[in-house]
């Protein structure tokens, strides 16, 4: 993600989407684009080609910086000291599946193997406490 350009984002009949490929695999993914998604890229300097920059405007120099930066907003935010930036994907796969997604979708979308994105999904899912919901409540 510190690669994340403004050349990532594609426009769709529905939005946008962001096609970029994986750091492990080189598999081209796409990503849907949120409304807060596109609230950002809207509110991003139109000179500024770099989605994700620094306290200073620069972008991150490697993944390190940014994972360090995400901790110190995640501190300043609240928020459990345990997650990491490297979470989101598997938050963001959890989010999927709750509003309709299929594994194979999710598969496609995150550039993941469909065992490793079963992996992930039953992790992730595990730790909401709104999954145990949904659960209940379709079992009546």
């Amino acid at each position: 993600m510190i690669r994340l350009s403004r050349n990532h984002f594609e426009s769709t009949p529905t939005g946008h989407r962001i096609r970029i490929k994986t750091n492990k695999r080189q598999r081209v993914v796409s990503i849907p684009v949120t409304k807060a998604m596109a609230r950002v890229l809207a509110e991003t300097p139109r000179d500024q080609m770099m989605i994700l920059v620094g306290e200073k405007g620069r972008p991150f120099a490697a993944s390190r910086s940014l994972g360090q930066a995400v901790q110190r907003r995640r501190d300043t935010c609240g928020i459990r000291k345990e997650l990491r930036l490297y979470d989101a994907r598997g938050t963001a796969v959890t989010r999927l599946f709750e509003v309709g997604a299929t594994l194979r979708e999710l598969t496609l979308q995150m550039g993941w193997s469909l065992p490793y994105a079963a992996t992930m999904l039953q992790t992730y899912a595990a730790m909401t406490p709104e999954s145990a919901d949904a659960i209940l409540r379709q079992a009546g």
